[in-house]
């Protein structure tokens, strides 16, 4: 089967299926989806069929439809997978086999939750696109995951602003941070170009959004208002954090994460990008800011994720006990 195409003349994507035009659709996300689930109508895996085959396409799949980052978390996982089972066929797979490579490759934790997400991920999808009938690792126990501590409170606040000096533009990163509750990959991304000044918001087109599918606006207070305002003028074009080296070069992952390291081992409590989120979604719901609002501020589309992973409530003790006091009418 040929790949689809798109004819501008009618706005709309098509594939050549067993010799017909095939009307796909104007999205091009979906019209994909329905071409993969064309392709799996025509070739279906056999019992015969390599493991290492049907994650070969899963992860040719992820190259062009995900994120770099999360195609680089999938392929990661699924190469020491496949190197871990040889050449096994489809019909030998079984449960077992996650489970021992999670303990030949000592995954636990976090780490182990996280690689048996992503083999059952790549079967799940084969099974979605109905290459196979069922996923053959269905029930493989996950190992736990063990949350970090996500909150900074105000005394540690303090405590982290006081080791980063006023002129290391990565007190700059750190505040945007704090003051917007943004997630880390959009501080990294933004540029002047997303930066609307009649909003005053920072406006990421949808192909920049994360998940691709809707336009994400980042709403800014007078603090990061001013903040953006300032780097928008120093950066015309290209990122708007970066580090203090000559280059003046845009944070990346890795660079973050050894100045969050350095930082951990010498405030003697756990600091990381995302823990900047989780204390500005926190602080934000026990300061009365609606979970929907709240929701739409830091760009989810529901509160699921809010109560699920963000908000640490449980670590503002005040504010429960206050919220006790209220409950059983000890003050009005």
């Amino acid at each position: 089967m040929r790949t689809p195409y798109f004819r501008k003349s009618r706005q709309c994507w098509y594939v050549l299926h067993q010799g017909k035009q095939v009307h796909l659709g104007k999205d091009e996300d979906e019209a994909f989806k329905r071409w993969h689930a064309l392709e799996a109508e025509d070739k279906p895996a056999l019992p015969d069929t390599e493991v290492a085959e049907l994650i070969g396409e899963f992860l040719d799949w992820c190259e062009k439809h995900r994120a770099p980052g999360t195609y680089g978390w999938y392929r990661f996982f699924l190469i020491s997978f496949v190197d871990s089972l040889g050449k096994m066929k489809l019909s030998a797979l079984q449960p077992h086999h996650v489970t021992r490579w999670l303990e030949n490759r000592k995954y636990t934790g976090n780490t182990g939750n996280g690689a048996v997400r992503t083999v059952m991920a790549c079967f799940n999808w084969h099974l979605k696109n109905k290459k196979i009938k069922e996923n053959p690792v269905s029930g493989v126990e996950r190992p736990a995951a063990t949350p970090r501590e996500s909150y900074i409170n105000a005394a540690q606040w303090n405590r982290l602003l006081a080791t980063v000096k006023e002129s290391d533009p990565f007190r700059d990163f750190l505040t945007i941070l704090r003051e917007t509750g943004c997630r880390p990959q959009e501080a990294r991304a933004v540029e002047a170009r997303h930066f609307d000044r009649d909003l005053s918001a920072w406006v990421f087109p949808r192909s920049e959004s994360k998940g691709k599918k809707r336009q994400r606006v980042v709403p800014l207070n007078d603090t990061a208002l001013a903040l953006t305002k300032r780097l928008a003028l120093k950066y015309p074009e290209g990122p708007l954090f970066r580090n203090s080296g000559p280059e003046r070069r845009p944070w990346t992952k890795n660079s973050l994460n050894c100045r969050f390291r350095r930082l951990t081992a010498k405030l003697k409590f756990h600091v990381h990008a995302y823990a900047l989120r989780h204390s500005f979604i926190t602080d934000a719901l026990t300061r009365g800011v609606e979970p929907m609002t709240l929701a739409t501020i830091v760009g989810h589309v529901s509160i699921d994720m809010i109560w699920s992973t963000y908000q640490k409530i449980r670590v503002k003790q005040d504010h429960i006990r206050a919220a006790v006091k209220l409950a059983t009418g000890e003050v009005a």
